[in-house]
Formats: C-alpha cells, structure tokens, sequence
C-alpha cells in the first residue's frame, strides 16, 4: 500500500488548526467513526502511566459540544505539531508520531507554554482520505493551566 505522506501531514495539521480555532465539528469530521481520544502522562512519583482521558468519537463530539458551557479563561490555544513521523502501514492502518506543543495567548496578549508532548495516531488510509482512527495525547506536562477542558 503507498502512503500518501503530505496527505497524512495535512491531516495532522489540519486537525492542529481546527482545534485552535475551535472549529469541533469539522475536527470531528476528520475522524473514524470508531475514534477515540486519550490523554496521558507518566508519573516520575508513581512510576507509571496515568490515563487522564479516554473517549469514544461520540463521547468526544459530546464533550466539544459542551466546550461552550465551561467557564473558560479569555484565551486562544495554538497547537503546533513538528517533527511528524510516519510509519509503515499495516491493514490499512498507518502510525504517526509527532511533537506537539500547546500556547495559550490571554487576552491582553501575554502568551505561555501551556503543555508539550506526543500525538501517537493512527491514520487509516481506505476510502482515499485519510482520517484519525484514534489520538493518543503522551504528555510531558504534568500540571495544566485553565483552559484544559478544551482537547489538546
């Protein structure tokens, strides 16, 4: 099976953008309906993983709709995704790995780092467009500002 290699770069990308600019439906158009979405970090004091966050595509689309009923800081989120690696694919099935770092921009302009970690996805490649079959989000960050309820 080819891989189309800047398709898949779009997708992680693009899935970047929609994020940031809060555009949840078109996100969730960009995956699977088998989806799913985890959040985790290792514990350096438990020495081991913790899951913060599992979602199943439906639970996610619920979760995006919700977004607007938070109370939310008066901030924009930047995701930048780098160093996209791509692996070979199996039964339709193809690993990406990429760097991500998240900023948050207050209102009055002060921007922070907010959080850095991996995308580990799973890209399928049928149908001639490739989409998210799941995202795992492998935090290096452990302690997270106001504004996380929004997926990284």
């Amino acid at each position: 099976m080819t891989v189309d290699r800047d398709r898949i770069s779009g997708l992680i990308y693009d899935s970047c953008a929609l994020l940031d600019e809060e555009r949840f439906d078109d996100y969730i158009a960009l995956c699977t309906p088998e989806f799913t979405y985890r959040i985790t970090a290792y514990s350096e004091e438990l020495r081991k993983p913790m899951e913060w966050m599992f979602q199943t595509r439906d639970n996610f689309l619920e979760l995006l709709k919700a977004v607007e009923t938070h109370e939310v800081a008066i901030a924009h989120m930047r995701r930048v995704a780098s160093m996209i690696r791509i692996g070979a694919a199996a039964n339709g099935v193809v690993p990406v790995r990429s760097t991500v770092t998240v900023y948050h921009t207050w209102y009055d302009g002060d921007t922070r780092l907010f959080a850095v970690g991996t995308y580990k996805d799973q890209v399928t490649t049928g149908g001639g467009t490739p989409l998210l079959a799941s995202r795992e989000v492998v935090l290096d960050t452990r302690r997270l500002a106001s504004g996380s309820h929004i997926p990284i």
